[in-house]
Order: C-alpha cells, then sequence, then structure tokens
C-alpha cells in the first residue's frame, strides 16, 4: 500500500506495518528529501492527512486489426524509475529495537506525533511545538517534553501538587512558573497522568 501526504502531495510513503498496541503504522518516505527514511504515526493522524494511493497504469491503444501498439513502435524504452521499498527484515528492525534499548532509548512512551494526538484527544493542549518537541497544556503554564528516555512533564503548582498526591515522584525545577519536574517512563503511567491532568484542569 502508498500513500500521499495530504500536505505536501509531492511526498509519496509506502507501508511497512501496524501496532495494533498502540494503534500506529509503520511508514517509509518513497520521495522527498526523507526518501529512504521510516516513520510512525498514529492511525488517525495516518486518516486525516495521507490519502491511500495506486498505481495507475495508463492502457495504450491498439490496434485491433494486428494487435500491434503503433504509437509505441518508435519509441525509446523508458525502464521503470519507480523506486521500491523492500520491507525490513525481522532480524535488523529486532537488531534496531535493541540498539535503542541499548542507547536509553524508552520505545513504551509513544512517539512525539502519536503523544501529541493522545493529549490532543485528551483536551489538554493549547499549544505544540514540533521543532522542540513540546507540547504546553490547557493551564497555559505547564509543558510536556518527549525525550530519549522517556516523558518530561515541567509542571506548574495545581498540576505538580495533584500528580505529587496521586503517587508520581517529582524533583525541583528552576522555573518559577513550573516548579514541578516528572519523569515518566511506562505508557499506564501516562494514560494515568492524563486523567489526573484532565481533573486538575476541570476542577480549576
Amino acid at each position: 500500500m502508498r500513500y500521499r501526504s495530504k500536505k505536501d502531495p509531492s511526498i509519496i510513503a509506502s507501508f511497512v506495518s501496524e501496532n495494533e498496541k498502540f494503534k500506529t503504522t509503520m511508514l517509509c518516505y518513497e520521495t522527498g528529501e526523507k526518501a529512504g527514511t521510516a516513520f510512525s504515526v498514529s492511525n488517525s493522524t495516518l486518516k486525516r492527512w495521507w490519502k491511500r494511493v495506486d498505481s495507475e497504469e495508463v492502457q495504450p491503444e491498439i490496434d485491433e486489426s494486428f494487435g500491434i501498439d503503433n504509437e509505441q513502435i518508435n519509441k525509446p524504452y523508458a525502464p521503470d524509475v519507480t523506486p521500491h521499498y523492500i520491507p525490513k527484515p525481522e532480524s535488523v528492525k529486532e537488531y534496531e529495537e535493541n540498539k535503542k534499548v541499548r542507547r536509553g532509548y524508552n520505545a513504551d512512551i509513544p512517539e512525539f506525533e502519536d503523544l501529541t494526538e493522545l493529549l490532543t484527544d485528551a483536551g489538554i493542549v493549547i499549544k505544540v511545538n514540533d521543532n522542540s518537541r513540546y507540547v504546553k497544556l490547557a493551564d497555559k503554564a505547564t509543558t510536556v517534553w518527549r525525550k530519549s528516555k522517556g516523558l518530561f512533564i515541567y509542571a506548574a503548582t495545581d498540576i505538580g501538587e495533584a500528580l505529587a498526591k496521586a503517587g508520581y515522584k517529582s524533583s525541583q525545577n528552576k522555573d518559577k512558573a513550573r516548579p514541578f519536574a516528572f519523569e515518566i517512563n511506562t505508557k499506564e503511567d501516562l494514560d494515568n497522568v492524563i486523567d489526573v491532568i484532565k481533573n486538575t484542569l476541570v476542577t480549576e
């Protein structure tokens, strides 16, 4: 399966695999500056920003009396230069995942794009910074960052105290507007943290 970006129609990506646990899909760029690079998007993002396309085959007109395509007789042969993506073998995927683990990469937390989608759907986000890979929450102070080791939350007082009360260990942050710092390392904790934040924002 192949998909075309709705943001940039010149970008084509091929389907690689689907992660049913996190509801994400792995694609690989066929065109553009990132051609050959695999990336992951949430299934909702795929549906919203990518359009499935099929290879269009135009059948030439044939001279039915002889079965000869007269227009193609003197036309030079053009080789098929369409890039074809070959899925990575399972052994390569396993090696790459293990390499991430060795480097301290936390694969249990969703990638930034999927995390953004999750927090936005929860209704607690007012700003997304794609370049720095963080989101600002609806209290206009608390920020959530996706880093290699996991999820880092720099919380304003209300959310910080609520998370601490829920049992999450905090450290002191130098930013006076966000005096609490939390590190979240599992998807289970992330889901619980989202619930705590939602309840806190509702009661403010």
